[in-house]
C-alpha cells in the first residue's frame, strides 16, 4: 500500500500523460482500423471489359471488373453460380492501367482464381505487379460477386487490432491503479498514520509450530491482512530474534526456527506488512551495548528476515529498539550496517510517567526529546539520523475511547505532532501462541476506531522511513 501511495504522489501525473496520450492516437488508431476492413473485400466495378490485346479497360455493360491488386496481396476470387465465370486476369508491371504497362493476361482457370494461380503466372512473368480481374454477367450487379481479399490489408488490420488489444488492456491496468489510488486517497496527505508492534515472534513461530498453509492462516496476521484490506492500512513488526525463558538461560524459540515456506507470500504484500529489528531478546536492550552488540545482533535480524520473505522490500529501516534505548555507538552501528537503519521511533509523547514524554529515549538529551515533542520528530544533523515520536501506545486505551484520544491532535498543544501518527501496541497483548488466538478481541476495535478517524481526517497510511526528506 505505501508503494501505491508513492506512485500516487509520483507517478499519478505521468500516468494521466500515458492515458491521455493514449487517448490522443485512439482516434487515428481506430479510424485507420475502420478504414482498413473496409478495404478487406474488394468488390468489383461495373465498368467495362479489358481489352485482351492492350490491357485497357473499355467501357461497356455488364462487363465488370476489380480496382487494380498488388499480385503479392491477392488471395482469391470467384462468383456466384447464377453469373458467368471469371473471365481473366489482365497484369502490370507498374500501378498505372495503360497498354505500356501491360503484361498480360491467364484466362486458363475460368470459375475462380487462387493465390497458386496467380503465383503460377508471376513466376513466368516476373514483372507483373499488379491485377485486375475482369468478367461479365447477364444479371444484375451484386456486391459480392467478386470476394477479393487483400493479405497485406489483413495483416496490418491484425496487428493494429493486437496492438489496440495491447493498448486496451494497458489502458485498463493503468485505470485500475488510479481507481485503486483513488478508492484510498484522492492525494498524497501530508499527513500520515502508521501501525506497528513491538516483541513479534510468536506469530511468526506460529507458522512453523503448527504448520501453516498460509501466512494469513495465523490469527495476528489474518487480523492485520483484514485491516490493510477494509481500511487499506500498513503495518510494521518489530521483532526479538529469540525468546528466552524466566530465567534468561535458554531459548524458547528463535527467527532461525521459522522455515522459508511463506517467503514468497510476505514478498507479494511486503508493500503493507515489514518487519524492522526490536531486540536481540525480550531481556535486552542496547542502552548500554557495544558496537559490535548491535552490528552482529542486526546483521542475524536482517539474513533471517530476508530467508524468511525471500525480499528485503519487507525491511522497515526505521524500527522502534526495546525501552526506546540505544546509546550512540549502537545506533551508530545499526546505521552503518548493510541495510542500515535510517532513524528509529522515539518514546510515546504521553502514557510514560509525569514527564509527559519529554524524557529523551536513546541517546537523545532533554532539549531533543523536546523537539519531538513539540514537532513529532528530531533529525540528529552530526549523526544523520531521524527520530520520529511514537504517538499512543494502544495497549492503555480501550476503543472506545480511541477517537477522543486522536481528537488531541487537531488542538494547538498537539498540533504539532498531527503531520505524522505513529500508533503501536505489543504482540503478547494481544496475541496468544499457546492456542493461536487473539487475546483481547477490544484490539481490533481499538485499530479501526483510529483508522476511521485517519481516514476522516485526511490522513494517509504509510511508513515513516518513506517520509524522511530533510537533506544534510
Amino acid at each position: 500500500m505505501e508503494k501505491i501511495f508513492d506512485i500516487a504522489k509520483d507517478s499519478e501525473k505521468s500516468w494521466g500523460v500515458i492515458a491521455q496520450g493514449i487517448d490522443g492516437n485512439f482516434e487515428e488508431v481506430s479510424s485507420k482500423i475502420f478504414d482498413k476492413k473496409e478495404e478487406i473485400t474488394i468488390y468489383a466495378d461495373i465498368d467495362g471489359y479489358i481489352a485482351l490485346s492492350t490491357g485497357l479497360i473499355a467501357g461497356s455493360s455488364p462487363w465488370m471488373h476489380t480496382p487494380l491488386i498488388p499480385v503479392g496481396n491477392f488471395v482469391s476470387a470467384g462468383v456466384f453460380t447464377e453469373h458467368s465465370a471469371v473471365a481473366n486476369i489482365a497484369y502490370y508491371n507498374n500501378s498505372v492501367i495503360s497498354a505500356s504497362s501491360f503484361v498480360g493476361y491467364d484466362s486458363s482457370h475460368n470459375g475462380r482464381y487462387t493465390s497458386a494461380n496467380v503465383s503460377a503466372y508471376v513466376a513466368e512473368h516476373p514483372s507483373a505487379k499488379y491485377m485486375v480481374l475482369s468478367t461479365n454477367t447477364t444479371k444484375a450487379f451484386s456486391a459480392n460477386i467478386y470476394q477479393v481479399t487483400e493479405v497485406g490489408l489483413i495483416s496490418r488490420v491484425e496487428t493494429i487490432n493486437n496492438s489496440v488489444s495491447t493498448i486496451n488492456g494497458k489502458i485498463d491496468d493503468i485505470n485500475d491503479k488510479i481507481s485503486n489510488i483513488k478508492k484510498r486517497s484522492v492525494f498524497v496527505s501530508p499527513k500520515m498514520m502508521h501501525f506497528s508492534f513491538d516483541d513479534v515472534i510468536a506469530a511468526l513461530y506460529d507458522l512453523t509450530y503448527r504448520n501453516k498453509v498460509s501466512i494469513f492462516d495465523n490469527a495476528f496476521f489474518d487480523m492485520l491482512k483484514n485491516m490493510h484490506d477494509t481500511y487499506g492500512c500498513v503495518f510494521s513488526c518489530y521483532c526479538f530474534l529469540h525468546i528466552l525463558d524466566t530465567d534468561e538461560s535458554t531459548i524458547l524459540y528463535s527467527l532461525s526456527d521459522v522455515k522459508d515456506t511463506w517467503a514468497s507470500e510476505f514478498a507479494e504484500n511486503s508493500s503493507w506488512l515489514k518487519f524492522g529489528f526490536h531486540s536481540r531478546n525480550n531481556y535486552f536492550n542496547y542502552g548500554s551495548a557495544t558496537a559490535e552488540d548491535a552490528k552482529e545482533d542486526y546483521a542475524e535480524f536482517c539474513s533471517q528476515i530476508y530467508r524468511i520473505t525471500g525480499t528485503y522490500d519487507c525491511l522497515d529501516l526505521c524500527p522502534r529498539l526495546q525501552n526506546f534505548a540505544g546509546n550512540l555507538v549502537s545506533c551508530q552501528a545499526l546505521r552503518d550496517s548493510n541495510c542500515g537503519c535510517v532513524g528509529f521511533l522515539a518514546s510515546d509523547y504521553s502514557e510514560t510517567s509525569s514527564t509527559e514524554g519529554r524524557h529523551s529515549g536513546y541517546y537523545l538529551s532533554l532539549d531533543n526529546a523536546q523537539i519531538i515533542w513539540r514537532k513529532g520528530q528530531f533529525y540528529d544533523y552530526e549523526n544523520n539520523l531521524h527520530f520520529f515520536g511514537s504517538s499512543l501506545r494502544l495497549d492503555n486505551i480501550t476503543g472506545v475511547n480511541v477517537p477522543a484520544y486522536m481528537d488531541k491532535f487537531e488542538t494547538p498543544e498537539k498540533y504539532g505532532q498531527s503531520h505524522m501518527v505513529v500508533m503501536y501496541a505489543h504482540e503478547n497483548q494481544l496475541y496468544s501462541l499457546d492456542v493461536d488466538k487473539l487475546k483481547n478481541t477490544d484490539y481490533k476495535l481499538r485499530f479501526e476506531n483510529a483508522c476511521i478517524w485517519a481516514i476522516n481526517h485526511g490522513y494517509t497510511f504509510g511508513y515513516p522511513m518513506n517520509r524522511i526528506m530533510m537533506s544534510v
